[in-house]
């Protein structure tokens, strides 16, 4: 990545976006310290971030954009609850790092909650344990993006194309349905990232397009992750879980398509 043109792009949509620089609050919710620190380095010499217009806050109420490190441990979730109260709307949540996004090696414990989604809506997943400075700055464009869209009242065509959506959809015979595909698309982003995720949305959707049933739908995806990303262990790792949750999703919905089925008859 070119830093310096990325700095660049960083202050051209703040004062697009905002006309001023862009106020931004790191919040820690139980993390190791390792994120902090790649923070940390994108505010030292070598990247300074606050020359190109993004200025660290310390109070919510001055907050523009919320960059949220560690799992959220039970203490701390009502805090972090107050804290996006507290910040002025629209604004943007980044869930920065692997525990922030899903947990991490934390998943599950008693202790936490897991990801910041389980507490307050958001907007931008930045994974690694710990996220590059590289990668901090560019879930920041991604942040801004959104941030002008939400300010201008704009939504991700993406999702907005799929919202129209009949409530239904037939995708070659699967039961599918507008939610289920904004919660595909969440949770490729959640543990791949935008831009692969981007990639592999549109060949599960291409292969959920081809098939009638679940296991015509994990055939074709196998083929797809065979011949066009040489079977990635990574890859076929999130699109074994996706599978797992596409499969539950289906299942409920044939079950609430007969409950309906059943009271228009009676």
């Amino acid at each position: 990545m070119n830093i310096e043109k990325t700095m660049h792009k960083i202050v051209k949509k703040a004062y697009d976006v905002l006309g001023r620089s862009v106020y931004l609050l790191r919040v820690d919710t139980g993390s190791c310290n390792g994120c902090e620190i790649e923070i940390f380095a994108t505010l030292c010499p070598v990247y300074d971030i606050e020359r190109f217009g993004l200025k660290l806050v310390f109070s919510p109420r001055h907050a523009d954009v919320l960059l949220v490190t560690g799992p959220v441990t039970r203490q701390f979730a009502p805090v972090l609850k107050r804290i996006y109260e507290y910040t002025p709307k629209p604004c943007i949540v980044i869930a920065g790092g692997t525990c922030a996004c899903s947990g991490g090696i934390f998943h599950n414990s008693y202790a936490v909650m897991d990801g910041v989604d389980k507490i307050i809506p958001v907007d931008v997943y930045i994974p690694g344990c710990p996220p590059s400075p590289p990668m901090i700055l560019y879930g920041v464009l991604l942040a801004l993006d959104l941030l002008k869209q939400k300010i201008s009242r704009q939504f991700n065509q993406e999702i907005e194309e799929w919202s129209k959506a009949d409530a239904y959809l037939e995708l070659g015979g699967l039961l599918v349905d507008s939610l289920m595909i904004k919660q595909i698309l969440v949770e490729l982003r959640r543990y791949l990232g935008y831009r692969l995720a981007s990639r592999l949305f549109q060949d599960y959707i291409n292969a959920m397009k081809k098939a009638t049933t679940y296991e015509q739908l994990v055939q074709r995806l196998n083929e797809i992750l065979r011949d066009k990303w040489n079977n990635d262990k990574r890859i076929l790792e999130v699109v074994k879980v996706i599978n797992e949750k596409v499969k539950e999703m289906i299942k409920f919905r044939k079950r609430a398509s007969l409950i309906s089925i059943a009271r228009s008859e009676q």
